[in-house]
């Protein structure tokens, strides 16, 4: 797995870049997954429940939190396979990836096969649970991750004319 192979006129993505991209995706595919969620469950009472002001009742409380859990573990199983997925296509990346110039590439440069993409998004899992992973970015002169690291690929800047 070498780390520093990469060709030096490749710009690393920035780190704001990065978490922008995983911010937007995240955020976009949550929205879905909450109004099919609430679409199916019901919305108005939901919204009526757990909106209203302070409320006592444990039970309800408990039901929200097991519903924004809910929520939550699907949208970030639908994530990684939409990043796993996406990351390997010709575009290189998510949508918000796309947007904010960037894209994941192999340590040669070259385009990331399914296999390769789908080591990267399993390490991201573990790699985003532990807090950890993110920060090795940090000491990485071509800002790798540890899921980066560990798949042997890198986010890179791509120069728009």
């Amino acid at each position: 797995m070498g780390t520093y192979d990469a060709a030096p006129a490749v710009t690393p993505a920035s780190l704001s870049a990065r978490f922008g991209a995983y911010f937007f995706d995240s955020l976009l595919i949550t929205l879905v997954v909450a109004g099919v969620y609430y679409s199916v469950v019901g919305a108005d009472q939901a919204f009526a429940q757990f909106f209203r002001p302070a409320p006592e009742d444990e039970a309800l409380r408990l039901r929200f939190y097991a519903e924004r859990s809910i929520i939550r573990n699907v949208a970030m199983a639908l994530y990684l396979a939409y990043a796993t997925v996406a990351e390997a296509s010709p575009l290189g990346g998510t949508l918000g990836k796309w947007l904010l110039s960037i894209k994941v590439v192999d340590l040669a440069g070259q385009r990331l096969d399914l296999r390769r993409s789908m080591l990267r998004n399993a390490g991201k899992l573990i790699s985003l649970l532990s807090v950890v992973g993110p920060l090795f970015a940090l000491r990485s002169p071509i800002r790798q991750t540890w899921h980066d690291r560990w798949s042997s690929t890198r986010v890179i800047h791509v120069h728009v004319p």
